[in-house]
């Protein structure tokens, strides 16, 4: 069910657009001190909304929230990738699987095939 989103940045204008969430990941345990959030949504105009906080219980840190928009679920691989080497975490992994289920685009990034 869309509904309207607003989506904290830091250091930049709040993010709010209409849309439906894809996916949503976390990296928390019950002894985690840091985590990381990310969620994936679709827009009402097409474009894929990435969020990504770093979450943090220590009295001297504050949360970093992050809101990059998505033309393509290539291009969503490609804010996840992680330089200088491209390579993926396991969370970001999660996450596209995840939408995956729900828009197969999303699966098909994660596979590279040698033709």
């Amino acid at each position: 069910m869309q509904q309207t989103y607003t989506l904290e940045r830091s250091g930049l204008k709040h993010l709010r657009f209409r849309g439906d969430q894809l996916a949503s990941v976390s990296s928390r345990d019950d002894d985690s001190v840091r985590w990381t959030e990310l969620a994936l949504y679709r827009t009402t105009t097409g474009a894929y909304v990435l969020s990504q906080i770093g979450r943090t219980l220590r009295d001297d840190e504050v949360d970093r929230h992050g809101a990059f928009v998505c033309e393509t679920p290539a291009a969503v691989l490609k804010a996840l990738e992680r330089p200088p080497h491209g390579t993926l975490t396991n969370l970001a992994k999660d996450l596209l699987e995840e939408a995956g289920a729900i828009e197969p685009a999303f699966a098909d990034v994660l596979v590279e095939e040698l033709t």
